[in-house]
């Protein structure tokens, strides 16, 4: 990361470098753009995303061409807004037992890491909500399982030449073993469904009982790639970027008290619910403009397999091309006084005037995350919840991102709550 900055910084919004192969950086969201959507067609997921496939296989992040697309017909259908929108009550609901667990084993003032509980509490929703099941059993193991992998996969990432999988090194060990731990939790969670040990009109359902063209249910290796990108994709980020919301409400302590005015003023007391949300704008904008300066994936990639130019930066087949949101969404030509946090650059109208692609955090395009308008709505719950039931003190140290696969806080984010 930190080279990638000083190459913005000196060389500007286009540059190149060489790691065993040519690599082009853009910046300039006119660029990303091109890459994501106008000229989409020279740019494809393929050994750019060999590393998340080590974890997901070919499930939709990583998929391409048809299969991308019939991925996508069988999965859209649930993360509908109104599909979606249904799913609210549960989301709070499940906000609201982790706050009574947070508070009956840490009211007392210890300091504890919120970042797991975060972790825990979105898998618990993914769980309920696009699985009708219980995750919680699988909570602690599933945080490990996945921190342990993702860790291991962005370091092979890093690395100019990885050592190829069947070598027995640590790192590989460990790999091979935390996959076969969350190929377990899958299996039974697909045996349940299919034995009619769990029922529910969901996500799941429709990974179960999906058709290809031929009239053939998905084979087993693909329907396990897209029940752990789900879970990987559900849980994983919208814990990342929690845990900077709640660290900069508490950093930015007028947003803080402007929160809780309004969830005073429109909940009562009560639990959210999604028809409260139109009351609740700015707290969606404080979301938006955390996610701005903290996006729980820092950058993306493709492999150009057209010759083309990115805003004069030459580009031939076979070039990796890395986008980053963490440095556009700091752009000073689009972002003014980019490093100060305020909510108000998301006032709708004043938004709407923003270059389209200058804020893409769930990426953008026809590869646009399928589940940010889930994302979104869970984060509007989450804090809601955690603002009006709880005062939370950071302690220690502020939070540095961990620039991996996800911009997850190192060292977690230690904190002291109390009921409200």
């Amino acid at each position: 990361m930190p080279m990638l900055e000083e190459g913005w910084r000196t060389r500007g919004d286009r540059f190149a470098f060489w790691v065993g192969r040519p690599v082009k950086v853009v910046v300039h969201p006119d660029d990303i753009e091109a890459l994501l959507l106008s000229r989409r067609e020279k740019y494809l997921k393929l050994d750019t995303y060999d590393a998340f496939r080590l974890l997901a296989g070919n499930g939709l992040v990583a998929s391409e061409g048809d299969l991308w697309r019939r991925q996508r017909r069988i999965i859209q259908p649930s993360f509908q807004k109104g599909s979606v929108d249904a799913m609210g009550s549960t989301m709070a609901a499940l906000t609201e037992h982790a706050v009574e667990r947070w508070l009956s084993q840490h009211g007392d003032g210890e300091p504890f890491d919120l970042y797991p509980e975060l972790m825990r509490l979105t898998l618990e929703i993914l769980g309920r909500t696009l699985f009708s099941i219980d995750l919680g059993p699988h909570a602690d193991a599933s945080a490990r399982i996945f921190t342990n992998s993702l860790e291991i996969v962005a370091t092979r990432g890093h690395m100019l030449i990885p050592p190829p999988m069947w070598m027995p090194t640590p790192t590989n060990r460990r790999l091979h073993r935390a996959l076969r731990e969350l190929d377990e939790i899958v299996t039974q969670i697909v045996a349940d469904r299919r034995s009619g040990a769990t029922e529910g009109d969901d996500l799941l359902s429709a990974l179960v009982h999906a058709k290809d063209e031929q009239g053939q249910p998905l084979d087993a290796v693909l329907l396990r790639d897209e029940i752990v990108t789900m879970v990987l994709a559900g849980h994983e980020t919208t814990a990342v970027a929690m845990a900077w919301i709640v660290w900069l409400v508490d950093r930015e302590r007028e947003v803080g008290e402007r929160l809780r005015d309004d969830y005073a003023r429109v909940l009562s007391g009560r639990s959210p619910t999604v028809g409260d949300l139109d009351g609740l704008g700015w707290a969606k904008q404080v979301i938006q403009e955390s996610m701005r300066l903290f996006p729980p994936v820092w950058s993306g990639g493709r492999n150009a397999v057209e010759p083309d130019e990115l805003g004069g930066l030459p580009v031939e087949p076979g070039d990796r091309v890395l986008y980053v949101p963490w440095f556009t969404q700091r752009h000073p030509e689009f972002w003014s006084e980019p490093e100060r946090f305020d909510p108000d650059r998301f006032e709708p109208e004043r938004f709407r005037r923003q270059h389209k692609f200058a804020y893409a955090p769930f990426s953008g395009g026809p590869r646009m995350c399928v589940g940010h308008h889930f994302a979104m709505l869970e984060a509007q719950m989450i804090l809601a919840v955690l603002v009006a039931r709880l005062d939370i003190e950071f302690v220690g140290p502020p939070p540095e991102p961990d620039f991996q696969l996800t911009t997850r806080p190192k060292q977690g984010v230690c904190v002291r709550i109390a009921a409200r």
